[in-house]
């Protein structure tokens, strides 16, 4: 008799054992179920079951049509997201909309992460801790940190002078039609005055506080050849002295002309022997 009680109790704590495991592994089993998209259908393997929608696949393995058509959506709005590809669907709320679906990334290292539709554009956290803790990336980042800068000091450079060129030009420019301007005034009041005689005068004192503009030499010019240079300087004072000196010109203003060319010389004289 208790023999026989004996295996009741151990049959019944068998049969309570296979029960307790069979529904552990059914709930693993559903589980695992509920983490995928779709499923196996158990009754015909080449139909697919949608865990969100209920669907029951086609033929040839096809997918759930409200499944694809979210998948399609994300990915076209990842299309714009760099460095990150996308796997598929985690979960879907009850409302089967683009909020509140979890998704699965790819980033071009090959880390697999879930992030929420809105937090896709933080990337990949892993990718990101491990870059700002790398010395090599901190190093690789201030090179490519000088890199930009030097690229912006250069372009910099370039507009500035740029700018530099068009404002000399339009000095240049406005300056010419004053001197053209004064010039044949100049004629109209005095008959006997030419127009190169009274054009010289009037552009020396035109460029009276600019010295190179006179003697037609860039300030940033190279003075390798220092005899070249001073020979061209005098060379040019001689010619203007002639065309404006009092004696030789008519032009009321031709001895204030004559003395603006004369300290321009000896500046422009004086600037070379100090440059060389």
């Amino acid at each position: 008799m208790k023999k026989s009680l004996q295996e009741g109790t151990i049959n019944n704590k068998y049969d309570d054992a296979e029960q307790v495991r069979s529904v552990k592994v059914t709930d693993i089993r559903q589980c695992n179920e509920r983490s995928q998209v779709h499923r196996s259908n158990p009754y015909d393997f080449q139909k697919l079951i949608c865990n969100f929608h209920g669907w029951k696949g086609g033929r040839r393995l096809q997918k759930c049509p409200e499944c694809l058509d979210l998948e399609e959506r994300i990915r076209s709005k990842l299309k714009r997201t760099t460095g990150k590809s996308f796997i598929g669907i985690e979960n879907i709320d009850s409302s089967c909309s683009i909020e509140g679906i979890r998704i699965w990334l790819k980033c071009n290292m090959g880390h697999k992460f879930a992030c929420k539709l809105e937090d896709v554009s933080v990337g990949c956290q892993i990718c990101s801790s491990e870059k700002f803790l790398s010395p090599t990336y901190k190093t690789n980042a201030a090179k490519l940190d000088s890199i930009r800068e030097e690229a912006y000091r250069k372009k910099q450079g370039e507009l500035l002078a740029a700018a530099k060129e068009i404002y000399v030009n339009r000095v240049l420019s406005k300056t010419s039609m004053g001197i053209e301007k004064d010039s044949l005034a100049c004629i109209k009041m005095y008959p006997n005055l030419t127009y190169e005689s009274a054009y010289a005068v009037m552009s020396v004192i035109a460029w009276k506080d600019d010295p190179f503009q006179i003697f037609g030499i860039p300030r940033d010019m190279s003075l390798g050849d220092k005899n070249s240079v001073l020979n061209h300087i005098k060379r040019f004072f001689r010619i203007k002295a002639k065309q404006i000196h009092p004696d030789k010109n008519c032009h009321p203003k031709s001895g204030e002309a004559f003395n603006i060319l004369s300290n321009a010389y000896n500046e422009m004289l004086n600037y070379v022997e100090k440059r060389l």
